[in-house]
């Protein structure tokens, strides 16, 4: 049968497992605008008596009390996969997006001072000469503003090659981060892992790590998975980069500049112990790289394709061209300022004597127009070079807007997730002020019990005592 005492251990284990669903409920409450916190719940088990059988006696008591087996962390590992996968989509999204607007910025079309209409104010200037063939001065104003049209190229040029510099160092320290976060997660692995042996509680030490976890999905769209004593392994497609207590630290590798970037010198993230590549799909990485390896460098193409075309299509009509005094075009009107290929980085005049300017068809007729009136006809054709800048404005337009949209789809469609999980593991003040009265009644109740059980022994003993 059970003992005289048992009630007392009894009221005794209620006080304590009351108390620590106390200590837990405040906990909460002491976390409600913490990030990252997730809230905890005291687990209570219900005690019953021993289960040894014996001969000739048997426990006929209600019970052994309760006990505290744990504190769990309320949270749902898909609503947390789900979320990460999300972050992840909409911090590529971001990256895109806003490499589009920064693109943008260097063609800021309708502008007075941008490229189209430096075009334009070249064509009016080759006009102008051909409505007055003989004065030097329409020829001076040419000059100059073809040398403004080329000095706008080769800003334009320029611009996207600081812009890929720029993101390239960017996505460096991007790596960096990922590097740090790693090595944490593996250092708070092996703690979660000491104290889950050991019996002892590592709720924050668990959300800490899945932070660091949140912000490697958000950085390079990796994954977590749930290992034994409590450890998290995450891999980036497909392959560890944190296993446990171990981390593999990552690198930057490929071309320097943006004029190296081919289609067979892309940059890449690779593992940094044997260049192993690793396949970002996801996060701020890969819109990164879409930017440095597609974004960027198809810009910087059409630009120099636009240098090569103007080049190309005024140079074929100059040829055929007498300057002021008779004389046979010398050279070319553009070409570039290295001995290279032209392109947006090195597009340049040649011509800097205004005497010299071919507009004339006819050797023996100075006052001829027929040369700068078949270059400035060149204005507005759709195979000429305003046609390719137009072309080149609406894709990035199209593109930039489309980027636009999917950002603030793919927003919206990550904060419902965040949202959803937050729903699970965030703190409801509500709720917890209810588990606070809850507790505290069954501590008042548990204490009722034990002064009950104090005073029938106080009757007890007084009886036994006469």
């Amino acid at each position: 049968m059970s003992s005289t005492f048992s009630g007392i251990n009894t009221a005794y284990s209620a006080l304590v497992a009351q108390r620590r669903a106390l200590e837990t409920t405040g906990q909460n409450v002491a976390n409600v605008n913490t990030p990252g916190y997730t809230r905890q719940r005291a687990n209570l088990e219900a005690q019953g008596g021993p289960a040894v059988p014996a001969m000739y006696s048997k426990y006929d008591g209600a019970g052994d009390g309760v006990k505290v087996v744990g504190v769990d962390r309320i949270t749902d590992t898909f609503l947390q996969a789900r979320a990460q996968n999300e972050a992840a989509k909409l911090a590529a999204q971001q990256s895109v997006a806003t490499s589009l607007s920064r693109i943008e910025d260097v063609f800021p079309e309708p502008s007075d001072t941008a490229l189209g209409s430096n075009l334009a104010d070249t064509w009016n200037a080759w006009a102008d000469v051909a409505n007055s063939p003989g004065d030097e001065a329409p020829r001076s104003a040419l000059l100059q503003q073809a040398h403004t049209l080329t000095g706008n190229i080769n800003a334009a040029s320029k611009n996207l090659s600081d812009q890929w510099e720029q993101q390239r160092q960017e996505l460096s320290v991007t790596v960096d981060e990922v590097n740090v976060a790693a090595k944490g997660i593996a250092e708070l692995n092996l703690a979660i892992r000491r104290d889950t042996q050991a019996g002892v509680p590592a709720n924050e030490l668990k959300d800490r790590r899945d932070a660091l976890v949140d912000k490697l999905a958000s950085l390079v769209g990796a994954t977590g998975r749930q290992g034994e004593d409590g450890v998290v392994d995450v891999y980036l497609g497909g392959t560890a980069i944190v296993r446990g207590s171990d981390a593999d630290a990552l690198r930057l590798d490929g071309p320097a500049k943006l004029g190296d970037v081919t289609a067979s010198s892309q940059l890449r993230i690779v593992r940094a112990t044997d260049g192993y590549p690793s396949s970002v799909s996801s996060g701020k990485a890969a819109g990164a790289l879409e930017t440095l390896n597609s974004t960027l460098p198809g810009y910087s193409q059409k630009l120099d394709a636009l240098a090569s075309g103007l080049a190309s299509s005024v140079n074929a009509i100059w040829s055929t061209g007498y300057d002021l005094d008779g004389n046979p075009a010398a050279g070319n009107f553009f070409g570039s300022s290295d001995g290279n290929p032209v392109k947006g980085s090195n597009i340049t005049v040649l011509v800097t004597d205004p005497r010299k300017v071919a507009a004339s068809g006819d050797s023996a007729t100075r006052l001829d127009n027929a040369v700068a009136n078949s270059i400035a006809a060149l204005a507005g054709k759709v195979d000429g070079p305003d046609g390719a800048y137009r072309d080149l404005v609406a894709n990035l337009a199209v593109e930039s807007q489309t980027a636009q949209t999917r950002l603030t789809t793919q927003t919206s469609v990550a904060n419902k997730a965040a949202d959803s999980l937050e729903a699970v593991r965030g703190v409801d003040t509500d709720e917890e002020m209810t588990n606070l009265l809850a507790y505290q009644r069954g501590y008042e109740a548990a204490a009722r019990v034990m002064n009950s059980i104090n005073s029938m022994l106080d009757t007890l003993i007084n009886m036994v005592g006469r």
